[in-house]
Order: structure tokens, then C-alpha cells, then sequence
């Protein structure tokens, strides 16, 4: 029975001991020289404007996980700043999460508003460098191990981006068209076009060659031409 009970109690040891291996085996931490930081990825926009039309616009920031060990859980958090202020975008992501997307709304809110409200403080209608950096911490008393910064050449406004107008020239005011153009005040229709006061059809009554001229009423047949009323054949002597 003793031998029995010492058999049962070395396998018993022996599951344990397996156990504990198996779990080393899923988590290995790394020693502080060991330790790699998340490394943001190139933004694929750098510069960013911002106005009351654009503010649904996304912005994608992208980076490589940080390393802590194998198994070893963690969180990452991303961080906008200007000046000495910075402030949290987002916290507590989850390990894998290795990109976050951003309105343009959601930047705009943070920059404008003031540093005492939780803001970056970022002057109106002035380009100004916002960086942006991420940072990873193992539980919520670790070391934080941040990338390297990010700069985005930041711009907002709330003035409206107008729609785009017809040069001067193109339609209402232009050549062609309304005041020194073809149809109208300066062209060839209205004002000093070939139709209107030009040399074509409407002059043509006082011209030389129509109604009022020689033809007719003040040339020979009428007061004293060779054919007609005040010629040399009398009308009273018929």
C-alpha cells in the first residue's frame, strides 16, 4: 500500500511539473535589453487641412507591434502633441491591433480645443507641426516604450472651401458672350458687332444703295430727274 501511495504521488508530481513547463514554454519574457518599442509606419499622408467640407476625411495611423516576450500581454495607446502638450487619441488597444483610424473631425476637436480644456491649444488658419507617436505598457503599472515621433503639417480652418467660380472672362463677363464679347456690348451682334451697328443689315435704310437715296425720292425721277414729276414734260399740259 505505501509503495502504491509513493507511485501515485510521483505521477501526481510529475503532471505538475509537466504543466509548469508547457506554461514557460507559452510565456517568455523578455529581459529590458530584449524589450523592442512599437515602430510607427510612414503616414501616408503628412500634411493635413482641415475645413468644415473635409472633416468626415479618415486618417490612418499604422505601426509595428511592440515586443514584450513570447506571450506576454499588452496595450498600446496613441498620442497627438504640439508644443509641450500632448494628449491621449486612443488607449487600451488590444495587442493586435496594429492600425487605428481617425476622423478628421476627431483631430480637429483635439487641436482646436484649448490645452486647459484637454486640448492641443493649435492656433486657426495657421500651419502649424502636430506629432503623433504610439506607445505600448505590459499591465498598468509597467514602463511605457513609445515610437518614435511621426510630424503631420497640421492646418485648420473654419472657413468653407468655395466652390470653384468661372474665371473672369469664360461666361458672364467674358469676351464672347455678355459685356465685350461676340453677342452682346461688343461683339458682332448687339453694340458693335456686324449686325446691329456694323456695316451689314441694319444701317442698310441709310445707306447708299436702298430706300431714301437717288432711287426713289431725291434722286432723278422725283424732283428733278430726267423721267418723272419735275422733268421737262409738263404734267398740266395733257
Amino acid at each position: 500500500m505505501k509503495l502504491m501511495k509513493y507511485f501515485m504521488l510521483l505521477v501526481a508530481a510529475a503532471g505538475v511539473m509537466s504543466a509548469c513547463e508547457t506554461d514557460l514554454e507559452k510565456i517568455q519574457t523578455l529581459p529590458d535589453s530584449e524589450v523592442k518599442a512599437p515602430v510607427i509606419h510612414e503616414l501616408a499622408e503628412n500634411e493635413v487641412s482641415i475645413n468644415p467640407t473635409n472633416r468626415t476625411s479618415k486618417f490612418v495611423v499604422e505601426w509595428d507591434a511592440a515586443d514584450f516576450g513570447k506571450g506576454i500581454m499588452f496595450t498600446t495607446d496613441i498620442y497627438l502633441s504640439y508644443n509641450d502638450t500632448e494628449v491621449a487619441v486612443a488607449t487600451g488597444l488590444s495587442k493586435d491591433k496594429i492600425s487605428y483610424t481617425l476622423t478628421y473631425q476627431q483631430m480637429n476637436t483635439l487641436a482646436s480645443k484649448a490645452v486647459d480644456k484637454g486640448g492641443l491649444g493649435v492656433p486657426i488658419d495657421t500651419t502649424v507641426d502636430v506629432k503623433l507617436r504610439v506607445g505600448s505598457v505590459v499591465g498598468t503599472t509597467g514602463k511605457m516604450l513609445y515610437s518614435e515621433y511621426a510630424v503631420i503639417k497640421f492646418t485648420y480652418t473654419n472657413k468653407r472651401e468655395e466652390a470653384k467660380q468661372p474665371e473672369d472672362g469664360d461666361t458672364t463677363e467674358g469676351d464672347e458672350n455678355t459685356e465685350g464679347g461676340e453677342n452682346t456690348e461688343g461683339g458682332e451682334n448687339n453694340d458693335g458687332g456686324e449686325s446691329a451697328e456694323g456695316e451689314g443689315t441694319t444701317e442698310s435704310p441709310e445707306g447708299d444703295d436702298t430706300t431714301t437715296e437717288d432711287t426713289t425720292t431725291d434722286g432723278d425721277n422725283a424732283e428733278g430727274g430726267e423721267d418723272s414729276t419735275d422733268g421737262d414734260t409738263p404734267v398740266e399740259n395733257n
